[in-house]
């Protein structure tokens, strides 16, 4: 007996020494050695770079076994895994498009790029005949591509060079195009985008929806493609330095400037960048957002040629030299004036007390004639970091405080500030000025930390596009659902005799309610039963809903996020049966892939239309009708 229990006990003293488990302290500090050699060691980065294929492979092709761990898939892979990849090799793996080929990630290859993808990347062959996609390229761009990630049957790369630049190529306009990722397209052509969106949508449509249209879909596009964006997210970094989030990565970009914002919130940007950082270090993001008005400035004469660079100022009827341009954002001043053959500096001084405009346009026409937009009121709202919730009632009295002398500031500085809210995660701790801004003709309620979309011009043409395709129905009852604070809802309140609005964020339902409360009360809304409630497709039935209001639903509009309708949602809507549906969707393969099973069950894609309200990216707004053509029973959704 004692003799087993020495030897257990022998055994039990051993295993700390014999376990995987205890062995692998020694494997991090391997890479971390390596980890930090890599500044100075850029041949052994490239080295590490190039050999995660084979090791992908072997974990993949690894059966998932309990001793199958994350730090045995980081040890140096068995003769027998190596032997087992060559062979595969040799074979040909189907999953990489052709026999034989290696996964080569830092290869070069040379690639024409034909095609632009629904990401915004450019599309081509190498000369294996495998597809590429390529950020930053053009249509008609020949380049010399490096393959940073692999997949079975496409490989994605990063321009190395531009071989032969396409004619569809221009020069961006913003320095920090390609590092930000806030826009794809500044190094196409408006034209070029325009049609890419239209391809985009009609070659998903075909490749996930199977639906092969006659025609490309028609596109509005938008007249103004710099300062068009209305609102805007920046986030702060650690150095109380405004930014967004880089391409293809959460990493932060500071930026100094934005020419696609719209000309206030440019102006804003430069005044908070010489904030001390000790006000923006406690916050994690500001939202602006900025109301749009357009006037047009008659009796201006600026013929073509002179520069006037952004941020400068021109008087109104002012006449400036022959052979001039006057650039996106700059300042129309009134009482200023410009000699021939002048330039005017960038970010030039408006004095203080001064009436201004902003300029809408960058070259102006041969007729003469300047379109302005009146500088804009603009709401903030500041959201501190979670560590915040920590802060005692002291701290938060001085914060208050602070950040109070903030916005009084900034309204002083040239700057229409309406109004400013301070947050903490989902709680507002201070209001200053409006909680809302009304835009549009029915005056619909926005908030700087809600929801609105970013062009408030191309909203207008995007309104109009959705009311003109109810009109073709004509429906007596309409639901609507992801109705928000009511964008599309008061744009179709005429076309129909019953309005029901379903939404399911509490603070747009009581937006949207007020805006009904004081049209009813200005008697602007005609003779029309409207009602708007909170709606969550999670546990409320849309059937129940439309049975207990009384709603025989002749049309449904459905304005989803980006992710579509959810699948439980497509059931009710399944159950509902509408005879008509009204789809406005900003994803081109969710789209896609909703048509197909509606399709699926009966209904017939009548009319489907573009609407571009962020020109430099690949977003899309899309309006489809659907009609039931052919009733079948109700069945569960099949996407």
């Amino acid at each position: 007996m004692r003799k087993a229990q020495r030897k257990i006990q022998t055994k039990r003293d051993a295993q700390p020494t014999q376990t995987k488990r205890d062995a692998q302290p020694t494997q991090p500090t391997q890479a971390k050695t390596k980890r930090d050699a890599q500044p100075t060691q850029p041949t052994q980065a490239k080295t590490k770079r190039d050999a995660p294929p084979t090791q992908a492979k072997t974990k993949r092709d690894a059966p998932p076994t309990p001793s199958n761990t994350k730090q045995e898939a980081q040890l140096t892979p068995t003769k027998r895994d190596v032997q087992r990849v060559v062979e595969m090799e040799k074979k040909g793996d189907r999953r990489n498009g052709k026999a034989g080929d290696p996964q080569e990630i830092g290869q070069l290859y040379e690639v024409l790029i034909h095609d632009v993808s629904a990401q915004g990347y450019g599309v081509g062959r190498d000369p294996l005949g495998r597809a590429v996609f390529v950020p930053l390229s053009a249509p008609g761009d020949t380049v010399r591509a490096k393959v940073v990630q692999q997949q079975p049957r496409y490989w994605q790369g990063e321009i190395v060079e531009v071989l032969q630049a396409s004619a569809q190529r221009v020069e961006p306009r913003c320095r920090h195009f390609g590092v930000c990722g806030g826009c794809d397209w500044q190094h196409l052509d408006p034209k070029t985008q325009t049609s890419a969106k239209q391809q985009i949508l009609f070659e998903t449509l075909r490749r996930v929806g199977k639906i092969d249209l006659a025609e490309v879909p028609r596109i509005s596009s938008s007249a103004q493609v710099w300062g068009c964006r209305d609102r805007a997210r920046f986030h702060v970094d650690e150095h109380g330095r405004l930014g967004f989030f880089a391409r293809g990565s959460r990493q932060h970009v500071a930026i100094s400037r934005c020419p696609v914002l719209h000309p206030a919130l440019q102006r804003l940007v430069s005044i908070l960048r010489e904030y001390t950082p000790k006000l923006l270090l406690p916050l994690h993001e500001i939202c602006v957002l900025a109301e749009d008005s357009c006037e047009t400035m008659e009796g201006s004469v600026v013929s073509e040629g002179s520069v006037v660079s952004e941020g400068s100022a021109v008087s109104e009827g002012s006449a400036v030299s022959e052979d001039s341009v006057v650039s996106e954002g700059s300042a129309v001043v009134v009482g200023a004036a410009v000699s021939e053959d002048s330039a005017i500096l960038e970010d030039s001084a408006v004095s203080k007390g001064e009436q201004h405009l902003f300029m809408d346009i960058c070259t102006v026409s041969s007729e003469g004639w300047l379109s302005a937009r009146a500088e804009a009121g603009v709401l903030l709202s500041f959201h501190l970091d979670h560590a915040a919730q920590s802060w005692n009632a002291a701290k938060w009295k001085d914060a208050k405080a602070e950040y109070l002398g903030w916005f009084e500031r900034l309204r002083a500085e040239a700057v229409d500030i309406r109004g400013a809210s301070l947050w903490c995660e989902t709680k507002r701790i201070a209001q200053w000025g409006e909680e809302v801004l009304r835009v549009g003709e029915e005056g619909v309620r926005y908030r700087a930390e809600g929801f609105a979309q970013a062009n408030f011009r191309q909203n207008q043409v995007l309104r109009e596009a959705v009311r003109s395709v109810v009109a073709r129905v004509s429906p007596r009852h309409l639901v609507e659902i992801y109705a928000g604070s009511g964008n599309l809802s008061f744009a179709v309140v005429k076309e129909c005799e019953r309005l029901l609005a379903l939404e399911g964020n509490p603070q747009a339902v009581e937006d949207a309610q007020e805006t009904l409360r004081r049209l009813r009360e200005e008697r602007r809304l005609p003779s029309v039963g409207i009602d708007i409630l909170r709606f969550d497709d999670r546990f409320d039935r849309l059937e129940d809903i439309c049975a207990k209001m009384a709603m025989k639903v002749d049309l449904l509009l459905v304005d989803p996020p980006r992710r579509g309708i959810a699948k439980e949602m497509m059931q009710q809507i399944n159950l509902l049966r509408p005879p008509a549906i009204v789809y406005v969707s900003c994803d081109p393969a969710t789209l896609a892939r909703d048509l197909h099973g509606w399709i699926g069950l009966g209904y017939q894609l009548e009319h489907l239309e573009i609407v571009d309200l962020m020109p430099q990216t690949a977003h899309l707004e899309a309006v489809s009708l659907l009609r039931l053509s052919h009733p079948r029973p109700a069945t569960r959704w099949q996407s």
